[in-house]
């Protein structure tokens, strides 16, 4: 009888252990859904030590470290993802995303250092999948962002771009119009931006058109685009804008 009383509470033990570590698992994403990522970080640590091998936390680590732009952290999470799981191009994306923006915020000696891994994964994601957005998205800004010296090139982000636009022609048309605007072809960019709203209607497409608009001050043209953009979106947004320029 002993025995089993002690077996058996051995057993609730265990059981408990296993709900509260759950626990902190869910306590870290109900801590990360409220925008409190330092006790995401926190809740999902102490549940890794347990469970080092749990992908659903290791990933919301690497979230939670990336939304608080502790990009040399989060590339460290998502290495250790790409080393164990090569062949998900998601991990790939990250990796070389938080990668790339350290290399922003680093000095010039280390943001060289970087480049290539930069490149290499997130090139890597858009072969692994032919119709990931989020990767290419990333190619056409780093290599407009690039001086021309260590490899930028308008070219090669226009050949991202058109990968894009056959995978999703309102990403395509962003991204042309995000290419030309870079380059202050203010009115190529609104046409661009115009063709994105037409495809999408989007609270993003919509912005980058009244924005373009502003840039090249047509005002009238701007107020005509918010009124639009806040009857099919209903984005406050939009009117708190249009009531600045009217009064």
């Amino acid at each position: 009888m002993l025995r089993y009383f002690l077996f058996s509470s051995f057993l609730i033990v265990l059981g408990n252990f296993a709900i509260a570590q759950q626990s902190n698992l869910e306590k870290a994403k109900l801590a990360f859904e409220a925008n409190d990522f330092e006790k995401s970080i926190q809740l999902t640590k102490q549940f890794l030590k347990d469970h080092p091998s749990h992908i659903q936390a290791t990933e919301l680590l690497g979230t939670s470290y990336a939304s608080l732009e502790k990009w040399e952290k989060s590339a460290e999470v998502y290495k250790e993802l790409v080393t164990k799981y090569p062949s998900q191009a998601d991990y790939h994306f990250k990796y070389g995303g938080s990668l790339g923006l350290q290399a922003k915020n680093a000095s010039k000696i280390k943001a060289l250092l970087l480049l290539d891994d930069v490149k290499f994964h997130l090139k890597h994601a858009t072969i692994l999948d032919e119709k990931h957005v989020e990767a290419r998205w990333a190619l056409v800004q780093l290599y407009m962002e690039l001086p021309g010296i260590i490899g930028g090139s308008a070219s090669t982000a226009k050949a991202y771009a058109e990968e894009l636009k056959n995978i999703s022609p309102v990403d395509g048309a962003l991204a042309f119009g995000y290419i030309e605007e870079y380059q202050e072809n203010w009115k190529s960019a609104e046409v661009f931006y115009k063709e994105a709203v037409q495809l999408g209607n989007s609270t993003t497409c919509y912005q980058k058109l009244v924005d373009i608009q502003l840039k090249q001050n047509k005002k009238k043209e701007a107020i005509a685009t918010l009124k639009k953009a806040y009857a099919v979106t209903s984005d406050r947004k939009f009117s708190d804008q249009l009531d600045d320029l009217i009064n």
